[in-house]
């Protein structure tokens, strides 16, 4: 049973791979955020950036939190 539990438990290599992907979707989001503001400039289109590029930063301090645990042990 205990082998059961176990298995049943995402890999290391999958949890990084998820997280490295969600990282780089809500980086792409920022970046055609970017380019949405500098196209049509004004204080929504900022807003809507920012936003995407907060998620983006979000992602990638939890995926650096999350790898830097998983090689302490």
């Amino acid at each position: 049973m205990q082998d059961r539990a176990i298995a049943s438990e995402p890999s290391e290599h999958w949890v990084a791979a998820e997280l490295h992907f969600v990282r780089l979707a809500a980086q792409v989001e920022a970046d055609e955020a970017y380019a949405a503001w500098r196209q049509h400039p004004g204080a929504l289109a900022y807003a809507v950036y920012r936003a995407a590029q907060d998620r983006a930063d979000a992602a990638q301090e939890h995926l650096a939190g999350w790898l830097a645990q998983s090689h302490d042990g």
